[in-house]
């Protein structure tokens, strides 16, 4: 594992012509008993402004050091990237600088749609939702019309979405059968059948 030092700072330029100066601050620096880990970093989006590639960094962090006699660590971080543009950072970078806001709209469609490949690899948000549709009306007319033999898939289906909208609060069988309008024993045979599916999962509350 690589470790930064106690202090570290950026270094490069969009155009890649500062790298040696900013070493040289550095080495100053060093010699004064200041230890600063140099660490080279460039955003995607910069890279796709000026029209450059992430192994133009690590090309500039390596010449920069040999030619200054360098020897001490440094390194080279992808700056601002997610999961659409990582792919072409890995090689030539040492660390990983997520982009936040991207990072948190990936999550919030996650909780939102969850993880099936075909869904996530969908590329709009309609086309992830009709995905999802279509794995579920497999689910019911499969897992739930024809394997378990579920004579009111409507039920079924209006059980799972008030359950949906109480996650991680406490189940109520006798509300849950007025409001559906089928018996408390149905109803918990339905919760079973939707944890057996792997659809819900029952966390008990932990009493003292």
């Amino acid at each position: 594992m690589k470790k930064l030092g106690k202090y570290s700072i950026g270094l490069g330029d969009r155009f890649g012509h500062q790298g040696s100066a900013q070493l040289k601050a550095i080495m100053e620096a060093s010699s004064r008993g200041i230890e600063i880990t140099p660490v080279w970093n460039k955003s995607n989006r910069e890279h796709t402004i000026i029209g450059t590639k992430p192994s133009d960094v690590r090309l500039e962090a390596d010449t920069v050091t040999k030619n200054a006699g360098y020897k001490k660590p440094y390194f080279a971080d992808a700056d601002h990237i997610n999961l659409d543009n990582v792919e072409k950072f890995i090689e030539s970078s040492d660390f990983f600088t997520i982009d936040v806001i991207k990072t948190q709209s990936l999550l919030n469609e996650y909780m939102m749609l969850g993880g099936y490949p075909r869904v996530v690899l969908a590329e709009t948000i309609d086309k992830k939702k009709s995905a999802m549709e279509e794995i579920y009306r497999s689910y019911i007319e499969r897992d739930i019309t024809d394997l378990l033999r579920v004579e009111k898939p409507d039920a079924m289906t209006a059980l799972l979405r008030i359950m949906a909208s109480q996650i991680g609060g406490l189940v109520n069988i006798s509300e849950l059968s007025a409001t559906i309008g089928i018996s408390g024993k149905t109803i918990q045979r339905y919760l079973w059948y939707l944890e057996e599916t792997f659809i819900l999962k029952k966390v008990t509350p932990f009493f003292r």
